[in-house]
């Protein structure tokens, strides 16, 4: 765990004196915002991501923090967009980048099921075109297979026709594209139709009255099935509760996140947990953990109801071990012809 440790960015010059405080909230000028870099006050935490059908975590997301000595720990948004004015933005995106991949290694040796890291793009970086050699040198440093690594991209005031050229690079490298704040702003179907995405994050607009507010499961529910007929899994963002996570089940969503199983964690801490989770299990049982349990038919039926897509149920029916009666992993034809009557489940 050495080489991943959280840990700030290390100063290149002596320490300065402290600028002025400013009101909580406000963002600092860039001589300000290269005072707190060199005194180590940003910081790289992890949220972990859970596949919704095991409750396994199968990956983490990387969220840059603000550690102000007098306000505290400010929100991931006013972090980015410090760490966008200062003029070290280059070697704060590398850094971070570099803290993540190391931290995902560090985790997959140790909870083999991790075995993805998510990162921030801002704006900027998915201009710059040498963002995707940089990327792959980080990768090779680290030891980081490229479809560990996932880029999360937000809609809000994306320029689509000159960070396409780029992202699409980035595809080509390996790397996993996700789409951030999806429904919010501009993040809608162009983005979903012209990026090579991978991913699709639901935004906690829709999320939080997903079991009281019948727009938002509608919205979901279309938005689930989209992005299943484009093969796109979707993450479900801050889920506070198993009634969330239970409807997102049914409706087909793959992954999920919230406050339900952790909030974003430093990296020995995210450790510590996921051994805990390990052990909670194991005592739980008195026989050794199992695959999870088959899809019967009026299951399967159900979650076709609630709006999952032939492709989405073959997704899950395989991350279930399951098989069809030839042997072979389910396709959604396969898929269309249970649910019709043509062939059987077991």
């Amino acid at each position: 765990m050495n080489r991943a440790t959280t840990r700030a960015v290390e100063p290149e010059v002596s320490r300065a004196e402290a600028p002025a405080p400013h009101a909580h909230g406000a963002l600092l000028g860039a001589g300000e915002s290269t005072y707190v870099v060199q005194n180590g006050q940003l910081r790289v935490v992890y949220q972990p991501v859970v596949q919704l059908t095991t409750d396994a975590v199968v990956g983490a997301e990387a969220v840059v923090r603000w550690e102000h000595p007098r306000l505290g720990a400010l929100q991931p948004v006013q972090s980015l967009a410090l760490a966008e004015s200062s003029d070290r933005a280059p070697d704060i995106a590398n850094w971070v980048l570099y803290e993540a991949c190391s931290a995902l290694e560090a985790l997959r040796d140790r909870h083999p099921l991790c075995q993805t890291v998510s990162v921030d793009l801002s704006e900027h970086q998915v201009l710059d075109p040498s963002l995707p050699e940089r990327i792959n040198q980080v990768l090779e440093s680290t030891s980081t297979p490229a479809t560990g690594l996932v880029l999360r991209v937000s809609g809000r005031g994306l320029d689509l026709d000159a960070a396409s050229r780029c992202l699409t690079a980035l595809h080509d490298v390996g790397v996993r594209l996700a789409l951030d704040d999806y429904g919010i702003g501009h993040a809608g179907l162009l983005l979903l139709r012209d990026l090579p995405l991978a991913l699709v994050k639901i935004d906690r607009t829709f999320t939080r009255g997903l079991t009281s507010n019948p727009a938002n499961r509608a919205i979901v529910r279309s938005t689930l099935a989209l992005a299943a007929s484009l093969g796109i899994e979707c993450v479900a963002e801050d889920l506070d509760t198993p009634a969330q996570a239970s409807a997102l089940t049914r409706m087909g969503c793959a992954l999920g996140q919230g406050e339900m199983w952790a909030g974003p964690l430093p990296l020995s801490q995210l450790d510590g947990w996921l051994a805990e989770r390990l052990v909670a299990s194991s005592a739980s049982t008195s026989v050794p953990e199992t695959a999870p349990a088959h899809l019967t038919l009026p299951e399967l039926l159900d979650m076709r109801r609630n709006g999952a897509s032939t492709l989405t149920l073959a997704a899950i029916l395989n991350s279930r071990g399951q098989r069809t009666r030839d042997g072979v992993r389910w396709t959604g034809a396969r898929v269309s012809h249970v649910l019709r009557g043509r062939e059987s489940l077991i």
